[in-house]
């Protein structure tokens, strides 16, 4: 938690063994780094279930 930081936060991810999971819980104000691998080719699908995202294609 806490505030995102591009020079100093990205240090602190975990790249090596990261908790597979298909859904993330965001708090208000807060935020999340995701990192997948685009392997094959096709359409990839993320959501939200805000609805004001909607009007965003998400």
């Amino acid at each position: 938690m806490g505030n995102y930081n591009p020079k100093i936060s990205p240090f602190t991810f975990n790249l090596i063994d990261p908790i597979e999971r298909n859904t993330i819980g965001v708090p208000t104000g807060g935020w999340t780094a995701i990192q997948f691998r685009a392997h094959n080719p096709g359409v990839w699908f993320m959501h939200c279930h805000f609805d004001v995202h909607t009007y965003y294609g998400g």
